[in-house]
């Protein structure tokens, strides 16, 4: 919401009045109109059509003859936009549109639209608007609608009436002018219905027995209208020959016989209909042997083979043109559905034409096809065990399930699963049956005696061919011993699926459990969404990014048919399978390997000439239960005895071995890299490594054995065999304490000749984190030890949390993904010199390990949707210009104050980039009073020029305001500025005066650029990187107004942690959570204090809390205080590096969020009446405490009631409840010295020391001084590297003075005017 300012309300009010009356005439006039002509009194006119182009499309406009037609903002009849026309190089060419469907024959219509010459003629210019008709019988006509002369001063309303009595099969309203060098705007172009068509005897609402095609193409618009082409050759639209009209379609450059046009006709044909196929052929050349043509229809069915059935075959000639005509019925449910053309010679090119399809016989309606699905109802599958039988229920695995009486959550049975030797073992039912169903699903749950509490989930087994998914119905929920737990999702079941299953397994772990009362309730019908043929008009992304590194795909074998098929051979030159080389599905038993389903794998990447990588030898999870069990069937990580111990070590890492040797013998010549460990690295672990069973039996020796055995048998492979890449491969790779784990392994494996060749970084990412800078800093980290990095895993996901969930995508998340795939490949781009390969986890969004995980719901992480086609992604990849202006959205604080530090406002907000534009590196900051924006920049520009410049954009009614400030320090009227140069740029801090007061929540549309004059004008933007910013406000972003930012100091000083208020505090200044989160008053509450020294932030937490409790199961439900602290106070929404939380519970238990230093983090507390004390020292761990540090940091009180649940949460700054992950709403803490006026915040009832002292002052606002405007410059430039400008308000009073007594002029000159306009009334 914009401010206005009140002087334009009233021209707005008279302009709106106008437009009132001018409609509600302009109405009465076509009403009229269509009572003169035979119209009844009742009939109102209709608008069937408008195009104003305010949605920035053309909206079907097309070129007619050689004419640019473009979208514009520099002039518009109304709205912001409007189509332009130039490059003509004949009179009739222009704008045209195809109004064929959309006008009625016998109805009468009123055409109106508004026409406006870009530049003044060298003569006068007429425009008209006319009709093109083409009759069925081929003749053509043209009828001119209405005509005018045009001028570039002012837009001209053109209105005309237009009839047609003909049956046509081409009708297209074109605009023309008379002078060829005419370029000219046209707007609100309107078709308004004024008299119906009167019902004839022919035409009586019966048909006259003719059967009306149902789908045409004739080529006519110079479009291909929905055909592609069928494998590698080119489908163009061309004028050198056609049947009839001006176009047929050429196809050219066959590799293949099979090779031509096709047309997707899925959903255009019903299933039982028949229908005729009707087209015409011609050869370009004469063919050196007889050519036969085949029209025929590819069909896939549902869970069954592709199929081609031929519609009509004949010889054709390059003499004439040769017509087609078939039949074709299909009775059958298909996935896919395709009309394609092919000729016998692959040297053929041919011309296609008049391509209809008619229906001659509808489907008849039978009882399994009624317009529903197949018409069975499906009843509710309900289990209680209460007939004492498993009632369907089987075991996955080797575990055991049982009927039991010795509990049940209703009657009583139920069902008992015991002797469970991995998690995935499980109870399971059969609900193949229900395949195509969105259902309801619920089952309760309870675990056995003696086994405490666990997460249990609901998954789906889903088999289709050769593929094997699992799916998350419920996600993990605690389930214990104590009581039943209900376990319910909803759930839409695949319709494609030979088998599917319902079952119920634990997280992690083998605890005994029972199930009862499951039900599965079908809730509507699935509506598939079927794929659609690839766009092969698209760059593919393998050759964009051929001189950087190989792409890659994760793939299922589903994956190698079909148009997925085809989408992989477009876009990717890389495979990997995502699940049929772990080790369970290939190595199943020890004796037993499983090589069919990769074989077909390596069987496809040689076909089609890609390369593979091997994922993965070793890993922790997905690998058979034998390779950790003895000889004696014991499980060998329970082994106590040293010798046995020693023994299963042996064993294993022998096992390990003839694991890897053999599947290297198999395919080690065919494989480029190969992932040898898999996620590894525990930065919480021992040495930061993951404690997995292969560590706990063998320590490290696993990891080194497996590179060593690898790349002694690759040795022995050839040339591909030696130069195959050797990855030890992870995620989160970008997080700081995860990536030194992993760069400190390496390294040491390294250093004792261990053959490791690259890092493999998943990356599976969402659209908010992690910051680019992380994943670069990783990425070159090991790329400067020598090593080859890989993306091995990628996806980015719309969530950034683990409980929104969307039915359908919002647009605007789908933008900002293709803003994060931009950003991201600009980042590898930059770093490609240690990159070798970029693979996706999956082709497109129909499939992806992130669907139902860790909630039931659907995400959308790659560069193509669930129908294959590409999504903003693919062009923020491909083509950035391609992607829609994201609107952002910022923050805004009022401006913050602190008694005795008026000169730190500016240092305690985060920088914001301004990113759209090359050539130049500029920053701004931003906060504001109810009066004034304050703008603080930063940039860098190591050459002055006069004409650098910074310009603020602010909307206003729909109007740029615009406010243009130099480097040299000119300011635009009604702002205040002042530049400060140095070495190598410039800081520039302005004032811009609003007269409407602001208030907290509102929102401001806003754009800042910034242009360098010696760099042909180079600029950079925030928002609109399109640069119409003059002329166009609908792509600013928005400033949301919040309150102001609370700001502390903490005092110098290192007290002893003992729980104990000691006398070094008393001097501290006292904070207070007041924020309510969650509760009310009641809620329990802390006065904190903050003192500091080199090494650590010393907190002291009085809480008012008589109430005590720590039942609840997380820590965060408990009574308990929390520390954030965000120590670059970089305001991001996530965590970085240093970024940490901290939680202590009244006692005096610790718990930590992300990024803790928990060995550094010291607590005492204590317990005092109606509350306790906690005292803490927490560390610093990339800063060294000094003077005038500015700090984020927050403190949240967690309350909990008599029944261990969680019921207050109150903090100091944060007012959103999500500083656990997001830094933007900490408060900031000044790291101050002694010689500073000290701080009393009114803070009642002080424990320590509560003198009777004056009151505090009134905080000193930056910028406003006793009414004036004044701007503190101090310390605005942040990076050590960059100069301080020092204390300037001296130096800027004069500019000040002058300012505000010009103002005062042009006030009083206004006010003055209007009083004399008043007395003269």
């Amino acid at each position: 919401m914009s401010k206005k300012r009140r002087l334009f309300i009233i021209p707005f009010l008279i302009i709106g009045l106008f437009l009132s009356l001018n409609l509600s005439s302009s109405n009465k006039i076509l009403k009229a109109y269509a009572q003169d002509n035979g119209a009844g009194d009742d009939f109102e006119p209709k608008v069937i059509a408008e195009y104003d182009f305010e949605d920035g499309t053309n909206q079907g406009w097309t070129p007619r003859g050689e004419v640019t037609l473009e979208v514009v903002s520099e002039a518009a009849h109304s709205g912001a936009h409007s189509l332009k026309t130039t490059n003509r190089e004949d009179t009739w060419q222009g704008p045209s549109l195809n109004v064929k469907g959309t006008l009625e024959k016998g109805a009468t219509y009123e055409i109106i639209g508004y026409v406006k010459l870009v530049e003044a003629p060298a003569e006068s210019s007429t425009v008209k608007f006319s009709i093109e008709e083409k009759t069925t019988g081929g003749d053509q006509d043209w009828v001119t609608v209405v005509e005018k002369e045009i001028t570039d001063t002012e837009w001209v309303e053109f209105s005309g009436q237009y009839t047609s009595n003909e049956d046509l099969n081409e009708q297209t309203l074109y605009i023309e002018s008379s002078n060829v060098d005419d370029e000219f705007y046209i707007d609100d172009i309107s078709i308004t219905l004024i008299k119906e068509a009167e019902e004839s005897e022919e035409d009586n609402g019966e048909d006259d027995g003719e059967e009306l095609p149902i789908l045409e193409t004739n080529f006519d618009d110079g479009t291909n209208q929905g055909w592609y082409v069928r494998g590698d050759a080119n489908v163009d639209v061309t004028d050198a020959d056609a049947y009839s009209g001006e176009y047929s379609l050429l196809t050219t450059d066959r590799k293949e016989d099979w090779q031509g046009p096709s047309l997707n006709v899925k959903g255009t044909l019903e299933k039982g209909a028949k229908y005729e196929i009707t087209g015409y052929v011609k050869l370009v050349d004469e063919p050196e042997e007889p050519s036969t043509v085949k029209f025929s229809i590819e069909e896939k069915p549902v869970g069954k083979v592709t199929r081609w059935v031929t519609v009509v075959e004949k010889e054709i000639t390059d003499t004439e043109w040769v017509e087609f005509s078939g039949q074709y019925t299909s009775n059958e449910d298909l996935n896919e559905q395709t009309l394609y053309i092919e000729s016998s010679n692959v040297d053929d090119e041919f011309y296609i034409d008049d391509i209809s399809i008619t229906l001659i016989k509808e489907a008849e309606e039978s009882e399994e096809d009624n317009g529903e699905d197949d018409g069975e109802e499906l009843p509710i599958l309900e289990t209680n065990f209460d007939d004492g039988t498993n009632q369907g229920w089987y075991v996955r695995g080797d575990a055991n399930v049982d009927v039991t009486d010795a509990d049940a959550y209703s009657g009583e049975y139920s069902l008992l699963t015991t002797d469970r030797k991995e998690d995935w073992q499980s109870p399971a039912i059969d609900v193949t049956a229900y395949k195509g169903r969105k259902c309801n699903v619920s089952v309760w749950a309870k675990l056995a005696p003696g086994e405490g509490s666990a997460d249990l989930r609901v998954c789906l087994q889903h088999n289709y061919g050769d593929t094997e998914d699992y799916k998350w119905i419920v996600s993990n929920t605690q389930v214990t011993e104590d009581e039943w737990v209900k376990l319910e999702g909803s759930y839409s079941l695949p319709v494609q699926a030979d088998t599917l299953a319902i079952y119920v397994e634990s997280e992690k772990g083998v605890p005994s459990f029972y199930i009862d009362d499951f039900k599965l309730e079908p809730a509507g019908v699935v509506k598939p969404i079927e794929p659609l043929p690839i766009q092969t008009d698209i760059p593919s992304i393998k050759d964009a990014f051929s001189d950087s590194f190989t792409i890659g795909a994760a793939v299922e074998l589903k994956h190698l048919e079909g148009y997925h098929d085809d989408l992989l051979k477009k876009h990717y030159n890389y495979i990997v399978a995502e699940n049929i080389m772990k080790p369970d599905a290939i190595h199943p038993q020890e004796d037993v390997f499983n090589w069919d389903n990769a074989d077909k794998i390596f069987d496809y990447a040689e076909e089609n000439n890609m390369q593979v990588r091997y994922h993965t030898l070793v890993w922790h999870e997905q690998v058979p239960r034998w390779f950790f069990v003895d000889e004696d069937g014991n499980e060998m990580v329970e082994e106590t005895d040293p010798e046995k111990r020693e023994a299963n070590k042996k064993l294993l890492l022998e096992r390990m071995e003839t694991h890897i040797r053999t599947i290297i013998q198999r395919y080690g010549d065919k494989v480029d890299s190969w992932d040898v460990v898999n996620e590894v690295i525990d930065p919480n672990g021992p040495n930061g490594l993951r404690e997995s069973e292969w560590y706990q039996i063998t320590g490290t020796e696993y990891i080194k054995r497996a590179f060593i055995v690898a790349r002694d048998e690759l040795d022995k492979c050839g040339e591909v065999g030696k130069n195959a890449k050797l990855c030890i491969n992870d995620f989160n790779t970008h997080e700081p304490a995860k990536r030194d784990a992993l760069y400190n392994l390496v390294k040491e494996l390294l250093d004792e000749g261990v053959p490791v060749d690259a890092v493999g970084h998943q990356m599976h990412i969402n659209i908010q984190y992690p910051a680019m800078a992380l994943i670069g800093e990783s990425i070159e980290k090991f790329g400067e030890l020598g090593l080859d990095n890989q993306i091995t895993e990628l996806d980015v996901s719309v969530y950034t949390n683990d409980t929104t969930s969307y039915d359908v995508v919002p647009e605007e998340v789908i933008l900002r993904q293709g803003y994060r795939y931009k950003e991201l490949f600009d980042e590898l781009r930059r770093l490609n010199k240690y990159i070798s390969n970029v693979t996706f986890w999956g082709i497109a969004d129909d499939h992806s390990w992130l669907h139902d995980r860790p909630i039931t719901r659907r995400d959308a992480p790659f560069a193509f949707d669930e129908q294959l086609q590409a999504k903003p992604a693919f062009w923020g990849m491909i083509d950035p210009s391609n992607l829609e202006v994201l609107t952002k959205r910022l923050e805004v604080s009022q401006t913050a104050s602190l008694p005795g530090h008026d000169d730190i406002a500016w240092e305690t907000l985060s920088w914001t980039t301004a990113e759209y534009g090359e050539g130049l590196s500029a920053k701004f900051k931003v906060m504001w009073d109810e009066d004034h924006l304050y703008i603080l920049t930063d940039v860098k520009d190591p050459k002055p020029n006069a004409n650098d410049r910074v310009e603020i954009f602010i909307a206003d009614d729909g109007k740029p305001n615009i406010y243009e400030f130099k480097r040299n320090g000119e300011c635009s009227e009604g702002s205040i500025c002042k530049a400060e140069q140095y070495d190598g740029g410039y800081t520039l801090e302005a004032v811009i005066s609003f007269e409407e007061k602001l208030s907290i929540g509102d929102e401001i549309d806003f754009d800042i650029c910034f242009t360098d004059a010696d760099q042909d004008s180079a600029v950079v933007c925030w928002n609109d990187f399109t640069l119409n910013q003059h002329t166009d406000v609908s792509q600013y972003g928005i400033l949301v107004l919040k309150e102001e930012l609370k700001v502390s100091a903490g005092i110098p000083g290192t007290p002893e942690i003992d729980g104990i208020i000691d006398s070094i505090w008393s001097d501290a200044n006292v904070i207070e959570t007041q924020t309510i989160i969650q509760g009310n008053e009641d809620s329990a509450r802390a006065k904190v204090r903050t003192m500091w020294d080199e090494d650590y932030l010393y907190v002291l937490a009085e809480v008012t809390d008589p109430l005590l409790n720590k039942d609840g199961t997380q820590p965060h439900e408990q009574d308990s205080v929390e520390f954030f602290i965000d120590e670059g106070n970089d305001k991001t929404t996530f965590y970085q590096a240093d970024d940490a939380q901290y939680r202590v519970n009244y006692d005096n238990e610790q718990s930590f969020g992300e990024n803790a230093d928990q060995e550094r983090f010291k607590t005492a507390t204590k317990i005092v009446d109606d509350g306790y004390i906690i005292e803490a020292a927490i560390p610093f761990k990339t800063i060294k405490g000094e003077t005038g540090k500015i700090i984020g940091f927050d403190v949240q009180v967690n309350d909990a009631d008599e029944t261990g649940s969680r019921t207050g949460v109150v903090t100091w700054n944060d007012t959103t409840g999500n500083n656990y992950r997001d830094t933007s709403n900490f408060g900031c803490l000044l790291l101050a010295d002694d010689s500073r006026e000290p701080i009393d915040d009114p803070v009642e009832d002080d424990p320590i020391d509560d003198p009777e002292e004056d009151e505090p002052q009134k905080p000193t606002e930056p910028g406003i001084q006793d009414g004036d405007v004044d701007i503190i410059v101090d310390d605005v430039i942040s990076d050590d590297d960059e100069p301080k400008t020092g204390d300037t308000r001296t130096s800027i009073y004069v500019y000040i003075a002058l300012a505000i007594v010009a103002m005062g002029i042009v006030i009083y000159l206004v006010v003055n005017k209007k009083n004399k306009v008043g007395q003269k009334e």
